[in-house]
Parts: C-alpha cells; structure tokens; sequence
C-alpha cells in the first residue's frame, strides 16, 4: 500500500502510517480454512 487510512490506535487518537506493523493472526487463520475447505470441495488432495 502507498497510504493509510485511518488510525492505528483509536484510544490514543493515533494516525496510520505506511511502516506500521499490523497483527493478521486471525485472518490467516480464516484464509488457511477457506482454502482448504475450497480444495475439499472439488476434491483435491
């Protein structure tokens, strides 16, 4: 990405910024689960 949106920290009224390091534990965990599930559907191994 070339720009943030919005805050970083909503409570300390914190801006975004493009270096900021993000945590997408739960996402991956939701992505690594739908990719799976896609597989099983056309009944890959």
């Amino acid at each position: 990405m070339h720009e943030a949106i919005r805050y970083s920290d909503t409570r300390k009224g914190r801006m975004a910024n493009v270096d900021d390091v993000l945590p997408i534990m739960s996402l991956t965990k939701q992505l690594t689960a739908a990719t799976l599930f896609r597989f099983i559907d056309r009944g890959q191994p």
